[in-house]
C-alpha cells in the first residue's frame, strides 16, 4: 500500500497537472478574446477607445503608436463599448452556443480582472513571483509569467486570474519606479469610494488604474509579442 508521502506526492502532482490544463485553457481563452477584438471591433469603436485612452493616460495620438499593446489591453478588458460591455464580454456571449459551463466559468475569471497595483517581493528562474497587493487584505500571491520576462522586485501594475495553486499574468507589467503614483492611486480610490457610498476598489481600478500606470518613468515588460 502506498504511504503518507506517496500520497502527499501524488496529490501534489495531481494539483500541478491541473494547474498545467488551466493555463493552457486560460491562454487558449486569452488568444481567442483578442482575436476577436482584432476582428470584430469596428472602426468607431477604435476611434472612440483611442481618444478615451489617450485623454485618461495624457498620451497623444502620436505617441500612442508605441503603446498599441498596452492599448489593446486595456481596449479588450476595461474600454466600455458604446452598447455600456466591455469587448471581453461581448466576446463571452459570442461564444454561448460553442462553450460548455466549464469554459464560461474559466472565461468569466477574466471579467474581473483589474490593472492593479503589487508589490513584487520574490521572483523565480522559471517564471513565476511573488507578489504582495497593496491595498487590504494585503495578501501574497503566487503568479506564473512566461520565462523570457524579465521580472524584476519592486512596484507595479498588473493584471492577473486566480487559477488553482497560483495565479496567471495577463498582459504586460507595467514597473512603476516612484511608488508615489501608486499612494496617488490610494488615496484617490479612498475619496471616491467616500463620495461614491463605498465604491468597491476593483470597479474603480476598472475604470481608473490606467491613468496610474503610465508615467515617464513606467518600463513595460511584454508578455506577448508584437
Amino acid at each position: 500500500m502506498p504511504n503518507e508521502a506517496d500520497s502527499l506526492l501524488d496529490f501534489h502532482e495531481f494539483k500541478e497537472k491541473k494547474q498545467r490544463l488551466a493555463e493552457e485553457k486560460a491562454s487558449n481563452i486569452y488568444e481567442m478574446a483578442r482575436e476577436y477584438a482584432e476582428r470584430s471591433s469596428n472602426i468607431r469603436e477604435k476611434v472612440r477607445g483611442k481618444h478615451i485612452f489617450c485623454s485618461m493616460t495624457g498620451i497623444s495620438n502620436a505617441a500612442l503608436d508605441r503603446l498599441e499593446e498596452a492599448f489593446f489591453q486595456w481596449f479588450l478588458f476595461d474600454y466600455k463599448t458604446i452598447s455600456g460591455k466591455t469587448i471581453f464580454h461581448t466576446f463571452l456571449y459570442s461564444r454561448q452556443q460553442q462553450w460548455t459551463e466549464p469554459d464560461f466559468i474559466q472565461g468569466a475569471l477574466f471579467l474581473t480582472a483589474a490593472l492593479e497595483p503589487v508589490e513584487i517581493t520574490e521572483v523565480h528562474s522559471d517564471g513565476e513571483f511573488k507578489a504582495r497587493h497593496l491595498a487590504a487584505p494585503y495578501t501574497e500571491v503566487q503568479i506564473k509569467a512566461a520565462a523570457s520576462m524579465n521580472v524584476s522586485k519592486g512596484c507595479a501594475f498588473l493584471r492577473k486570474i486566480p487559477l488553482l495553486t497560483k495565479e496567471m499574468l495577463v498582459g504586460d507589467i507595467f514597473v512603476v519606479n516612484t511608488p508615489e503614483r501608486i499612494d496617488m492611486l490610494l488615496k484617490d480610490y479612498k475619496k471616491a469610494a467616500l463620495e461614491q457610498n463605498g465604491l468597491a476598489w476593483r470597479t474603480y481600478l476598472k475604470e481608473n488604474s490606467m491613468k496610474y500606470a503610465f508615467s515617464p518613468d513606467v518600463q513595460t515588460l511584454h508578455s506577448h509579442s508584437d
